[in-house]
């Protein structure tokens, strides 16, 4: 019984020295929580100034607590996207400073890191048609041409945006080969709108060795709509202001002799020009049917050399019957008009013949006379 007491005295007289002042100075104490918790470490997965692939994607985690941020800037000092705490792909042949900071139950830590990209075998370059800057009918297509095929179109359509100040409905993207794909909505653009092309390329990898570069542009405005509305059946060509007739325009199309018959379908103005020369050697008609004449008030909706022009010398069938050899030929005065009042882009929509317009490849209006669910069959998933 005397040892059970004793040894009961000991434990009360330990935990009484325990819980509260030491008994001689340089007695231990407890360690407090800052003093056993480890502060935070960043971590990164590629070494400070290490020369990396186009294309890598450098992480950074932590050990004793969480990353907050990230932030990776470029040569020019130029912010890059991230993907949560992962560089996005990086552009080839740049150096691009990264920072990081860490929290955690040990304190708060910050870390940069310097890495190069190596240049790329091959590199993509962007061209956005419409130009910047410019107004445009409500039938203008959006082209982006690439100096580079495009191995990952799926990478590159991700990496472009259109934005419009009106609502357009269905709208989408459609790839006629690896260089060149068009955006339209699924009817013409609403009239009065400013429309905004992005292709940021830049670090995008649009095949095993091709990497985009540089990001590209382009802002235009859709201006007023004008259709102009042609029939071979009456001759006759009714312009449409803002759905408004503001216009009948008599005309003659083409001779209905296979290659000179006026194509029927939807096309639309692609330049307009002062006068052209019209040589039908280049489209290889020769002898008692070939001529060379400078045309005036032209407005070109093929390439095949299908125009809307002045031609004082067809006045007496414009209206009646078909002379031309593909062209709709007006009077000088609508010509004239129709010069001053015409924007490219502006839609010319064409009935009454067996010719009908093609898709692709011969002028930018093709585009409208695809069915919508074969259009959007051209798109790529993203």
């Amino acid at each position: 019984m005397r040892r059970a007491a004793v040894a009961t005295g000991f434990v009360t007289a330990a935990l009484v020295v325990g819980c509260g002042a030491p008994s001689h100075p340089g007695a231990a104490t407890a360690p407090s929580l800052a003093a056993t918790t480890p502060a935070p470490r960043l971590i990164w997965s590629a070494a400070n100034n290490a020369e990396l692939a186009p294309g890598s994607v450098v992480k950074a985690s932590a050990t004793a607590g969480t990353v907050n941020a990230l932030l990776v800037k470029d040569q020019s000092g130029k912010l890059l996207p991230t993907t949560g705490l992962a560089s996005g792909t990086l552009p080839p042949d740049g150096t691009f400073t990264l920072a990081a900071s860490a929290t955690g139950p040990g304190g708060k830590v910050m870390s940069t890191l310097t890495v190069h990209t190596l240049p790329a075998d091959h590199t993509l370059h962007a061209t956005i048609d419409p130009t910047a800057g410019q107004t445009y009918g409500v039938g203008e297509p959006i082209t982006v041409t690439f100096d580079t095929p495009v191995t990952d179109r799926a990478a590159v359509q991700r990496a472009m945006t259109v934005t419009a100040s009106h609502p357009i409905g269905p709208a989408g993207w459609h790839w006629f080969s690896s260089t060149r794909v068009e955006y339209r909505p699924q009817k013409y653009w609403p009239a009065n709108t400013t429309v905004t092309v992005h292709a940021d390329l830049s670090g995008v990898q649009a095949g095993p060795t091709t990497f985009g570069t540089a990001d590209t542009s382009s802002a235009f405005t859709i201006g007023r709509s004008q259709i102009l509305v042609v029939s071979d059946a009456t001759h006759q060509m009714g312009v449409f202001t803002n759905g408004v007739l503001v216009r009948t325009v008599p005309v003659s199309m083409g001779e209905h002799q296979g290659t000179w018959t006026t194509r029927s379908g939807i096309k639309t103005i692609m330049s307009i020009e002062r006068t052209v020369r019209m040589d039908s050697a280049t489209v290889g008609i020769t002898g008692s049917g070939a001529y060379d004449e400078i045309v005036p008030y032209a407005m070109r909706l093929t390439w095949s050399g299908e125009y809307i022009h002045g031609a004082p010398w067809s006045v007496y069938a414009q209206g009646s019957y078909d002379v031309s050899h593909g062209c709709v030929n007006v009077s000088l005065d609508n010509a004239e008009w129709l010069y001053s009042n015409s924007l490219v882009g502006d839609v010319v929509d064409t009935t009454g013949t067996d010719r009908q317009m093609e898709w692709d490849g011969n002028g930018t209006g093709g585009v409208w006379n695809m069915p919508w669910a074969t259009w959007m069959s051209g798109t790529v998933g993203v």
